[in-house]
């Protein structure tokens, strides 16, 4: 079940009825966040990270959350078809020409009735493309309570996120496959096909701190950000898709 909210988070959410379950009000599941930022006072990173001048256009940290536009359902033999739009309700943000979220959201969801099993891809269309720092993130976060218990797969191996020597990233990961976790009600894993960047905890594209994430505040799949010029491209106004499957 994924009963839908106007404020783009979702009641709960089961595989199946004999399985356990992932979502409630407490852990809402978020589809995306944009949070432009900055990051650090050292004058190399003001240069290379913090987009020079960008005071002089009024620009701000925010962080914008969609809403539920529309709903449509279908039902075949092989199970069941959302598709979900979404919409950021913020005019004076557009106005202003310093908002670069995308206009159009789509998230798809196929549910079949022979596996406890989701299907999901989001799709965006007119975004506008800017300057000014982006990140666009899909966070999950579901009722995980044992930290310990999610596993990465990196580069065809299982990595636990609290391994990570001292001055590693124990924040961000680049994923072969995906994430997982269990416990003693169960397990599910999360495949992310086409977003393989994502962060623990934070929604931040550069975290440097050797604390360890906070897994209780999701993983984030990390689908666009221009945070770093080395690794990330500047100026990204391309409609996208981007797929995943959780499995239990």
């Amino acid at each position: 079940m994924w009963p839908s909210k106007e404020d783009g988070a979702e009641e709960f959410l089961m595989l199946h009825p004999n399985l356990r379950k992932l979502a409630d009000e407490a852990t809402p599941e978020r589809t995306i966040a944009i949070l432009p930022v900055l990051w650090s006072n050292e004058d190399w990173a003001k240069r290379d990270f913090g987009k020079p001048n960008i005071e002089r256009f009024g620009a701000e940290s925010r962080n914008w959350l969609p809403s539920l536009k529309e709903l449509r359902h279908d039902e075949s033999s092989e199970g069941h078809s959302l598709l979900v739009s979404l919409e950021i309700d913020d005019p004076p943000a557009i106005e202003s020409g310093r908002a670069a979220f995308p206009r159009k959201m789509y998230v798809e969801i196929f549910l079949p009735k022979a596996a406890p099993k989701i299907d999901l891809t989001f799709s965006w269309f007119e975004k506008p493309v800017t300057r000014l720092p982006e990140v666009l993130w899909l966070s999950l976060r579901p009722i995980a309570p044992l930290a310990e218990s999610w596993i990465l797969e990196k580069s065809g191996e299982q990595v636990a996120p609290f391994d990570v020597v001292g001055n590693g990233n124990r924040h961000m990961h680049s994923l072969s496959r995906g994430f997982s976790y269990k416990d003693r009600h169960g397990e599910f894993l999360v495949k992310t096909l086409d977003a393989p960047l994502v962060a623990l905890g934070a929604q931040s594209p550069l975290c440097f701190s050797n604390h360890q994430p906070d897994l209780s505040a999701g993983i984030h799949c990390n689908l666009l950000n221009n945070a770093w010029g080395t690794n990330y491209i500047m100026w990204f106004g391309e409609n996208m898709r981007f797929r995943f499957t959780l499995e239990a």
